[in-house]
């Protein structure tokens, strides 16, 4: 995370007082309300969902179903335009038997698709993409 005081420092050098006053408070804020967000879609979807936007980032959640025989590739559709570079597994806490099925990228993803693979059969989740 950034450091208030670096940026705050670094706002020192604008002349204007009100000017450095407000950019100061946006800054605070943005830092202090950072948020992924909630993953959203239900895990009993069986097809990938189309994504629920993070709350600050340019990312996504997304639903998946895995494969109903293990070790098969399947895709999580998202909506980019471009490929994403970073999965993270999620677990909604509020989902009572919620789980993150073990994942394993199969190719390289493109501007629609993720490609993976998991040993864990016919097993619901989310993932959030950061494109």
């Amino acid at each position: 995370m950034a450091a208030p005081g670096y940026i705050e420092n670094q706002l020192t050098a604008i002349s204007d007082s009100t000017t450095q006053r407000v950019l100061k408070s946006v800054f605070r804020y943005l830092l202090a309300n950072l948020r992924l967000g909630r993953a959203t879609a239900g895990l009993e979807q069986n097809a990938a969902s189309s994504g629920a936007p993070s709350e600050n980032f340019g990312a996504g959640f997304f639903s998946f179903r895995t494969h109903a025989v293990a070790n098969t590739e399947f895709t999580v559709p998202h909506n980019f335009g471009k490929p994403p570079y970073l999965l993270v597994p999620c677990i909604p806490l509020d989902q009572v038997n919620a789980g993150t099925p073990r994942l394993i990228v199969t190719r390289v993803a493109d501007n629609n698709n993720v490609y993976l693979k998991s040993p864990d059969a016919d097993q619901a989740g989310f993932v959030f993409l950061e494109g």
